[in-house]
Order: C-alpha cells, then sequence, then structure tokens
C-alpha cells in the first residue's frame, strides 16, 4: 500500500453516526432552520422517506457501544421521554408532504427492545396514519439477544 495514502488518511475521525456528523453542529441552525430544511426535502430527490426512531433506554450498558443511551432507571424519565417522543412525530411528520412514501423505518439505541411491544406498536401507528409505505418497506429494530 502507498505510505503517502496511509499516512494522509492515518488521523483520527469522529465516529460517523449522523449527518451533518457532530462536530458541525452548531447554534446557528435554530428550530426554523430544522423546519425549513425538512419542508425544503420534499423537493428532493429520491422523494421516499426513511424514518430513524431513536429508543436510548438500556436494560444494561455495554462497554463497546458508542451510541447515545442510558440505563433503564426512572419509570418517569422513561415515559417522559415516550411522550416527547410522540409530540416530536406529531410536529414534525406534517411538514412532510403526504405523497411521499416510506421506504424504510429504523428503531435504534439504546436497545429498543427494552421498550414494550405495544409502545413500538403505537410508534408504528403514529408514522402510518400520516403516510404509505413502498412495498415491502424495510423496519429494522436494534436489539440486545439476551433480551429478547
Amino acid at each position: 500500500m502507498n505510505q503517502e495514502i496511509i499516512q494522509k488518511y492515518s488521523v483520527p475521525v469522529p465516529r460517523y453516526t449522523s449527518y451533518p456528523p457532530a462536530n458541525y453542529f452548531n447554534d446557528s441552525f435554530t428550530a426554523e432552520s430544522y423546519r425549513e430544511a425538512v419542508i425544503a426535502s420534499n423537493d428532493a430527490s429520491p422523494q421516499h422517506i426513511s424514518i430513524y426512531i431513536h429508543i436510548p433506554f438500556c436494560f444494561r450498558m455495554c462497554y463497546y457501544c458508542g451510541c447515545n443511551a442510558m440505563l433503564l432507571r426512572s419509570p418517569a424519565s422513561v415515559e417522559a421521554y415516550r411522550e416527547a417522543l410522540k409530540k416530536e412525530m406529531r410536529l414534525v411528520l406534517p411538514l412532510l408532504s403526504h405523497g411521499r412514501k416510506i421506504s424504510q423505518i429504523h428503531y435504534g439505541g439504546g436497545t429498543p427492545t427494552s421498550q414494550p411491544a405495544s409502545f413500538l406498536q403505537e410508534l408504528n401507528e403514529i408514522v402510518l396514519s400520516e403516510f404509505d409505505c413502498i412495498d415491502q418497506p424495510e423496519i429494522a429494530i436494534e436489539c440486545h439477544p439476551g433480551y429478547m
């Protein structure tokens, strides 16, 4: 392998889990900026929608995990997060054109399966009450095999 290329790319970089990556976050991107970006996405290609729903709770912390996660400790904080998540979905989903179809729904975390199946079904119903899906959408959920 070319030593010049090895040296060029032998630098620490942020973990790439979002776009833009966290090192580009700044205070100039406001709630209104976000709203405008969501609305502008209605004119972009592809028209299909991929939805990521973050459930940060875990039964225990995994030492290898770099995700934004927290232990299930307080039922009140879990319920507050669930209500905030549903509220956010009801605020953001109407900004998207209803002619668009969902191609993917991904539940990540944390361990989304730390929550009752009825709650995850409720989230699906919120999304699916607003949008149609393509034929055979990809619906995925991250889980810990020890808690299935």
